[in-house]
């Protein structure tokens, strides 16, 4: 015959070993010391945005330019036709 209250004590004692093994809540991607660091390099990202932005700018304006004079001489060339 089984000794179920043997049986049941094993268990919680392994439920309960098991449990504590688990460290919830301690994951070092969080900590301190690497949130400050990563706020550290998006900072000097968005910096470096900030001063790459107008010279985007300017270029996709040349860009477009560009593109609507090959456009203009495509309509040209098709109307001389």
């Amino acid at each position: 015959m089984v000794n179920w209250k043997s049986k049941y004590l094993e268990m919680k004692l392994k439920y309960i070993n098991s449990k504590n093994k688990i460290n919830g809540g301690a994951n070092p991607i969080f900590s301190k010391e690497n949130m400050e660091r990563v706020q550290a390099d998006y900072e000097a990202f968005k910096k470096r945005e900030a001063d790459l932005k107008p010279w985007y700018i300017e270029q996709q304006k040349k860009n477009w330019e560009k593109e609507k004079e090959k456009q203009k001489a495509a309509r040209d060339a098709e109307a001389k036709q």
